[in-house]
Order: C-alpha cells, then structure tokens, then sequence
C-alpha cells in the first residue's frame, strides 16, 4: 500500500531519471527519439505495418525489402 504522495514523488523521480538518460544519450550520438519509421524507409525497406503498442512509446513496425 502506497499513499499517494509517495507515488507522486515516485513518478517524479522517475521522470527526473529518464530526462538524465535521453540527455546523455543524445551527447553520445543519435537520440533515442528519432524517427523510426524514417530510419526504415532510409534503409530501402518498404514499410507493411505501424502499430503504436504502448503510449507511442513502444511500436510495432512491419517492413519488407
């Protein structure tokens, strides 16, 4: 059982995190927010299928060369 304001300072630390994460991923090369689909059609494949599983975050994409 969690009161809601540790679940609040829970989520806050969590989001404080990933923002590190993407600002140092971003120093070392390519961002982790590219545009995938983009990448895919770059790389010479022709795209099938794009389904957004989870929040936009996770995606599902089908492509054939």
């Amino acid at each position: 059982y969690y009161s809601s304001l540790s679940l609040v300072v829970a989520i806050g630390l969590f989001m404080r995190g990933l923002g590190l994460i993407l600002y140092f991923a971003r120093q070392l090369g390519k961002g982790i927010l590219e545009a995938s689909i983009g990448n895919v059609l770059k790389a010479g494949f022709r795209l099938r299928r794009e389904e957004n599983v989870y929040l936009d975050i996770v995606k599902i994409i089908e492509a054939v060369k």
